[in-house]
């Protein structure tokens, strides 16, 4: 399972989160599971799922978001949605 998450810079991904996406391929991750904060909007989820889809590997539907600088309350959600997807998925 591949968590990965990124912030909206000027409505596209950081420069090192779009190599990154690049270098991915098929098999690396059996499922990928995405995250974002930002203070504008939630685009960038779409962005890393559509990096994602295009490398091969399957995307949870179901993506975790939280605007502005996370509080207490909201990395508290986001451990329970992690927990969450791990516990939905067959082990790997």
């Amino acid at each position: 399972m591949l968590f990965l998450g990124g912030a909206l810079y000027a409505y596209g991904l950081d420069s090192h989160l779009k190599e990154y996406l690049k270098t991915l391929k098929q098999g690396d991750a059996k499922m990928a599971v995405v995250f974002s904060t930002s203070w504008i909007s939630k685009h960038s989820i779409d962005l890393i799922k559509k990096g994602l889809s295009k490398a091969g590997i399957p995307v949870a539907e179901e993506a975790f978001y939280a605007r502005n600088k996370p509080s207490q309350a909201q990395l508290e959600e986001a451990a329970a949605f992690a927990r969450a997807e791990l516990t939905a998925r067959e082990p790997l």
